[in-house]
């Protein structure tokens, strides 16, 4: 019985620093909408995760894009409509990522401790 406790203790800190609704040892989900006038846009604009949790942006629009932190030199493959991609973040902070097939679209993945 005290084991358990200690371990409810541990998870559910943890559990609330995830996107609202899941769990924290799951991704954190952003969508890709069509936007208007041929634009486009994440859902939501700002996520919050945990260290070397997968964030991943799933393409419910028309474009092709590949995502890429500002401050990194990585991105993600090429990903086309009705396809996903996925990234992890390590470090503690806010990360902003754009698209590098549409400059303009951009957001932000705060990364917090558990």
């Amino acid at each position: 019985m005290r084991a358990f406790l200690v371990a409810l203790l541990v998870v559910l800190p943890l559990a609330g620093c995830a996107q609202p609704g899941a769990p924290a040892e799951q991704k954190v989900v952003v969508r890709i909408v069509d936007g208007p006038e041929g634009s486009f846009t994440f859902v939501p604009a700002r996520v919050t995760a945990l260290p070397n949790q997968v964030v991943e942006w799933r393409n419910e629009g028309n474009g092709t894009h590949s995502m890429q932190p500002n401050e990194f030199p990585v991105s993600t493959r090429a990903f086309g409509p009705g396809e996903s991609a996925q990234l992890k973040f390590g470090e503690v902070g806010a990360h902003g990522v754009h698209c590098t097939f549409h400059p303009n679209m951009t957001m932000v993945v705060e990364i917090v401790r558990g």
